[in-house]
């Protein structure tokens, strides 16, 4: 797959990170679906994200008049049904929540495209279990 043909990206980490992402792939006229595991990480997910989407307008990486662009984003509750139609799936989580797709590979080859991207930024916790 060429860069170019990228059009679809999937959002795998709904925190800072992940919905920085977001703001960023949505600014550049990419169609994005997150991943959210419960209602109350979407509700998290969307208050990151209309944080992130006014310093993209801020700083011009968006039309001043896209003032609700972040609103285009949609959230599934299925790892599987986000990455489905990805190009490229951007993954921002925690190591040991288990959602890295790094260490999940076979939903990804599964339910994902045949040829996709991943870019992966999973940071350890250094909490215990």
């Amino acid at each position: 797959m060429h860069p170019g043909d990228v059009s679809r990206i999937a959002i795998v980490g709904t925190g800072t990170i992940g919905s920085g992402w977001a703001a960023v792939y949505l600014a550049k006229g990419y169609s994005v679906t997150a991943y959210v595991r419960t209602q109350a990480s979407e509700d998290k997910f969307y208050s990151f994200l209309q944080a992130a989407w006014s310093k993209i307008l801020v700083r011009g990486v968006a039309s001043a008049s896209d003032t609700d662009g972040w609103r285009r984003v949609k959230c599934v509750r299925s790892l599987a049904e986000c990455v489905a139609t990805a190009d490229y799936v951007q993954e921002s989580v925690v190591e040991e929540l288990g959602l890295s797709l790094c260490s999940s590979r076979a939903t990804v080859d599964c339910d994902g495209k045949p040829t996709f991207h991943i870019s992966s930024y999973v940071h350890a916790y250094a909490g215990g279990r």
